[in-house]
């Protein structure tokens, strides 16, 4: 018990082989200890004892308190003292409140407690009856189906909704090989998603991600192989961001993997450059970092981001580089908006929500950032051409009668990534690398 709960974490695969230690633990201590002995002694004490007549009642009550102190902001420390204190506090009560009483008999009858289980079980069943009709905004169930799909789909990160064709599990990386997933994200480049023909590659970190499913969807036609990985852009195998500091592992394992490639791909690229201001360089080239690596200017990771650009071309590969996605308000986020707004829902029709950005701008900046590229290698998308009105010249939160572009932060939503693989497609069929 003990060494589970000091090395055991959540990449420990459960349930599965691995949870037969904690468990074979506790059916140890229970064959073998006794009143006589230390770890009797121990559990049989007081206070062990009062943890155990409160544990239902804490089992109950650590659920709620837990899940929703989570929504929000990352927690420390001591707010989870504080939720620990909670709970312990709210079992109390209802240990002598409601257990304690509904356990004798000469308190709570039978016939009293078979009474409350039937008004219980009348008043919930009034909610949903009128939940499910048209009272206050109703249950999903009385929306159209675009409306739940549209909200389904919000649910989570884009970056992670694309799954493995035929649902091959993935390592994570080869340091940390007993996680697996199913999804095209975080997988290490050599155990890569590969759907159809594999004429794309998608190369570049979640920012680049959100837009898979999307393509898939508006090119599936045409194949493509996932190298994407949370936080990681295509960088030289020695640059690392926020806690990733396997990148350059990473990083060494796509230019494998792209080296074996027989045949000319055309590769979507991209990355969040804001992060280009907090880089790190690890020490050594091509193995993983740590906390005490140097921070590197913001111009050393352009320049490379913009060389690792030009490999690929030198490989005999075309690039489909997508620039600086718009800035959505600090304030706003997808699903929290609809859930503020679900009357929208009914008849999808929503209205136009502009955020701060000006396409103009932004175009401008990108233009001072990005060098000039070889028009027959390289395809230049500007995210402002798909989430903007360029005529007004303001970029959408919410696109009228659309919904939601953005899910997380800069991430965008599957509506935003469906607006950016329409636009893709159409700049391929005008350059001629695909057919109409």
């Amino acid at each position: 018990m003990v060494y589970s709960i000091l090395f055991f974490n959540n990449q420990t695969p459960h349930p599965g082989f691995y949870t037969l230690v904690p468990v074979l633990g506790v059916a140890l201590i229970i064959g073998f200890s006794s009143p006589d002995d230390l770890v009797g002694k121990i559990l049989g004490s007081k206070p062990f004892v009062w943890v155990g007549l409160i544990s239902y009642s804490a089992y109950l009550w650590h659920f709620p308190i837990f899940a929703f102190s989570r929504m929000g902001t990352a927690p420390d420390n001591g707010d989870k003292v504080g939720w620990i204190v909670l709970t312990f506090f709210l079992s109390i009560i209802s240990f002598f409140v409601i257990e304690r009483p509904f356990r004798r008999r000469e308190v709570v009858s039978l016939k009293i407690f078979l009474m409350i289980i039937f008004l219980a079980t009348t008043a919930i069943g009034s909610v949903m009856v009128y939940f499910t009709s048209k009272g206050l905004d109703g249950l999903w169930g009385r929306y159209p189906e675009v409306a739940r799909e549209l909200v389904g789909g919000l649910g989570g990160g884009e970056w992670s909704k694309l799954l493995h064709p035929s649902g091959k599990m993935g390592v994570h990386h080869h340091e940390d090989s007993n996680y697996r997933t199913p999804g095209c994200w975080d997988r290490w480049p050599g155990d890569a998603c590969r759907y159809g023909d594999e004429k794309l590659v998608f190369l570049g970190d979640s920012y680049l991600a959100v837009y898979q499913r999307a393509f898939l969807d508006v090119l599936g036609e045409m194949g493509f192989v996932s190298l994407v990985y949370s936080a990681c852009a295509f960088l030289e195998d020695q640059f690392w961001f926020g806690n990733t500091t396997e990148c350059p592992y990473i990083n060494k394992e796509r230019v494998r993997v792209i080296e074996k490639f027989t045949d000319s791909k055309i590769f979507i690229f991209s990355a969040n450059d804001q992060s280009f201001n907090i880089g790190r360089r690890s020490e050594v080239r091509g193995e993983s970092g740590d906390g005490s690596d140097p921070t590197v200017d913001a111009a050393v990771i352009w320049k490379s981001y913009f060389e690792r650009i030009n490999w690929l071309v030198s490989q005999g590969h075309k690039v489909v580089l997508i620039r600086t996605v718009p800035q959505p308000l600090p304030e706003h986020d997808g699903p929290a908006w609809l859930g503020a707004n679900r009357h929208y829902l009914e008849k999808m029709n929503f209205p136009n929500l502009f955020n701060k950005t000006k396409p103009s701008a932004l175009k401008a900046t990108d233009d001072g950032l990005y060098p000039t590229f070889d028009p027959a290698s390289v395809l230049v998308v500007d995210p402002a051409d798909a989430l903007c009105d360029l005529e007004k010249d303001r970029c959408w939160d919410v696109k009228q009668n659309y919904g939601p572009l953005y899910n997380a932060y800069r991430h965008v939503s599957y509506l935003g990534a469906r607006l950016m693989a329409e636009l893709v497609k159409e700049r391929l069929v005008e350059v001629g690398w695909i057919a109409e």
